[in-house]
């Protein structure tokens, strides 16, 4: 009850920011794409990302990748994605 089960635990969670991280090393498509979202004020990037996960589901993308796309909804975690690939990246 009350819970917020979207929130993530970054500790528990380490494996697949790790994955996710991996997949857009490897992927330029989707590195270029994450870049972008993450570049975006909060509100966008929740908005975007909101987009890509039902797109993600609809392609039938591992449930591991559409649930780290997911933590990326916090904006924390997307800070640190960011910081990691680059993205908005001023210096």
């Amino acid at each position: 009850m009350g819970s917020h089960p979207k929130t993530p635990d970054p500790l528990a969670e380490d494996e697949t920011f790790i994955l996710l991280m991996q997949v857009a090393a490897e992927e330029p498509e989707v590195g270029e794409r994450l870049r972008k979202l993450l570049a975006l004020d909060d509100f966008n990037r929740k908005s975007l990302l909101g987009s890509w996960i039902a797109e993600a589901r609809l392609k039938g993308a591992p449930e591991s990748f559409v649930r780290a796309l997911g933590y990326l909804r916090d904006d924390s975690i997307a800070r640190q994605a960011r910081e990691l690939i680059g993205a908005g990246d001023t210096h």
